[in-house]
């Protein structure tokens, strides 16, 4: 009798599933083969033999179906991946099919593509077209760099679409503003978007009005929110209507204290806000609108004693008087850092003395609170 054994190309090769082997219909003759088979001693009690056989078995039947079942798996994967690449090869197809049909309809943006590769753009710009337009801007625009402002409100860009541009945002170009307003922008298109911000270091000004930010969570916000912590460029943002809410303004305003670039930002009509939360924003908004004053002034000055200090080169002073011009120069470097320095230290204990006020009214409020469950209490009882 043949024994049963398994092989990696033997089961790749079945069809049906293993089957459980039985002892019911062998002999003790072999049953003892079917030992030997596996190296293993036979007993001299029979049913010693058949107990130790049928574990042989189980386990067997355990590993084959163990293995068969594995072999499903990496094929139900292999069929899942190679579907998976057909489905996107045949996106690829139909967005290239839309791209083209989109260009031949729109004049304008086909004469811009055009133009965009010579740099020859006018500096502002305005389209509408979708995830189509998208995909072509997103292809230009790391190459383009005569465009300033691209201006696609009313765009019909949506989420899709703020996927795509976002590919290009995080990668350098010459753009320095952008208007997304009203373009059907939700919680996944504000988070790509969001996370090219975090990267990008030319874009001074964006704007998401009129776009429920908010359809799918506050995930969005809290994305916004690191990425105004890390960019060092960004200045400007509108966010008027975007269905912010409480919520929302709160992720925002506990995050504003690591903000270092960003000095406009418009959040109107986003539902009932906390006003400590209006108080803090602008608080930060107003510091950095002073710093980024002061850093201007120090750039100035330092540019202005550059300017002299070449000046005075080319006067072919004498070395006593160079001497001399040279300490006052750096007497006034000297007097520019000590101002920095007090700048600083002034900026810092803005912040210990706003996050102490923040405190003291997150206190004021739970005492408040306190004090009305306190007297709601009292109220009950006398009414019993």
């Amino acid at each position: 009798m043949q024994s049963y054994h398994l092989s990696v190309t033997h089961f790749f090769l079945m069809e049906d599933p293993p089957q459980h082997r039985s002892t019911k219909t062998l002999s003790r003759e072999d049953v003892k083969n079917e030992l030997k088979c596996r190296d293993i001693s036979p007993a001299g009690v029979p049913s010693d033999n058949v107990s130790r056989l049928k574990e042989i078995y189980a386990k067997e039947y355990e590993d084959a179906m163990a293995l068969y079942e594995k072999s499903g798996l990496e094929m139900e994967q292999k069929f899942q991946q190679e579907e998976d690449l057909l489905l996107k090869k045949r996106a690829a197809m139909d967005a290239k099919k839309e791209d083209k049909i989109f260009l031949d309809e729109n004049a304008s943006v086909r004469k811009f593509v055009e133009l965009a590769k010579l740099n020859r753009t006018s500096e502002q710009v305005h389209f509408s077209g979708g995830p189509a337009l998208a995909r072509c801007l997103s292809a230009i625009l790391p190459i383009c760099k005569s465009l300033k402002v691209l201006d696609l409100s009313c765009g019909h860009i949506g989420d899709i679409g703020c996927q795509i541009l976002a590919m290009a945002l995080g990668r350098p170009s010459s753009m320095q503003r952008l208007d997304l307003s009203n373009n059907q922008i939700g919680t996944r298109g504000l988070i790509a978007i969001a996370s090219a911000l975090g990267k990008n270091t030319t874009l001074v000004s964006l704007s998401f009005e009129d776009n429920d930010l908010t359809n799918m969570s506050i995930s969005g916000v809290e994305a916004l929110a690191l990425a105004l912590e890390t960019n060092e460029t960004f200045s400007s943002m509108n966010l008027n209507r975007t269905n912010l809410g409480a919520a929302g303004i709160s992720i925002l305003a506990k995050s504003a204290f690591k903000w270092r670039a960003i000095r406009v930002l418009e959040i109107g009509e986003n539902g009932v806000i906390k006003s400590g939360d209006l108080a803090i924003i602008a608080r930060v908004l107003d510091r950095n609108t002073k710093s980024k004053e002061l850093d201007e002034q120090n750039r100035l000055r330092e540019k202005k004693i550059v300017q002299e200090q070449r000046r005075l080169e080319e006067q072919l002073m004498t070395e006593t008087e160079k001497k001399i011009a040279q300490e006052q120069l750096q007497g006034e470097r000297a007097k520019a850092r000590q101002e920095e320095r007090v700048r600083k230290y002034e900026e810092d204990c803005i912040e210990k003395a706003e996050a102490l006020e923040i405190a003291k009214c997150k206190a004021y409020e739970t005492q408040q609170r306190w004090n009305e469950e306190h007297n709601s209490k009292k109220k009950k009882g006398k009414k019993k």
